[in-house]
């Protein structure tokens, strides 16, 4: 009878076997002679570890799915809170710099230094907006004082011409006909008559030299 088990080792099965396979042997005395007779049992070393194998095996692809899965959540989580606020900050930009000054970033709900970006992004492009607003009045007033400008130098112009040839023409006849006055008729004008024209000459050629001075000036303020 075997009683006891006493002890427990590997090794290859010799003695002529075809099974070349490592085994686990199981040694024990039987019983009734002196510890000199022994019994052993082997199983294959394959079917010894079956089980751990088996487990091993459902561990480690477990292991693995939960890192597949942990990379999952993380890019899922990576592109919720990381990859879609910075890819709104880029778009908002991009369309600032292309001249789009009422957009804004989408992103309300943004906290940490993504909100503080967005809030900054936000205030540069108010800031923007505002000085292109004040641009844009500025660019209406000048085109208005130029359009004002334009108006004044045709009415200066026109003033010119009128001048020139509207008030110029009678002063001319007005010395003409003094001059006639004077030379055909010096002998039958009196020297009260001939000090009327006197100064009436004079005052036509200080009327001429205020419209010259006048003409001078339309073409200075021009």
């Amino acid at each position: 009878a075997i009683n006891r088990l006493s002890s427990l080792g590997r090794c290859r099965q010799a003695g002529g076997g075809l099974d070349t396979e490592d085994h686990f042997f199981a040694f024990m005395p039987l019983y009734g002679t002196d510890d000199s007779v022994f019994i052993s049992v082997g199983i294959p070393a394959s079917h010894a570890f079956n089980d751990v194998n088996q487990t091993m095996v459902r561990n480690i692809a477990l292991f693995l799915s939960v890192m597949v899965l942990l990379l999952v959540v993380a890019w899922w989580l990576g592109g919720l809170f990381i990859m879609k606020p910075i890819n709104s900050l880029v778009h908002t930009t991009q369309q600032v710099a292309e001249g789009d000054l009422n957009v804004r970033p989408n992103l309300k709900t943004a906290r940490g230094e993504f909100g503080i970006l967005a809030q900054s992004i936000s205030e540069m492009a108010d800031a923007l907006a505002q000085r292109d607003k004040e641009r844009r009045a500025a660019e209406r007033a000048i085109r208005a004082y130029a359009a004002d400008l334009e108006r004044s130098n045709r009415d200066l112009q026109d003033f010119a011409n009128i001048a020139s040839h509207d008030i110029q023409e009678p002063l001319r006849k007005i010395a003409n006909f003094s001059d006639i006055l004077r030379y055909r008729y010096s002998k039958d004008l009196d020297q009260n008559a001939k000090d009327y024209l006197n100064r009436i000459q004079s005052s036509v050629e200080r009327l001429q030299t205020f419209i010259l001075a006048l003409l001078n000036f339309s073409r200075i303020s021009t």
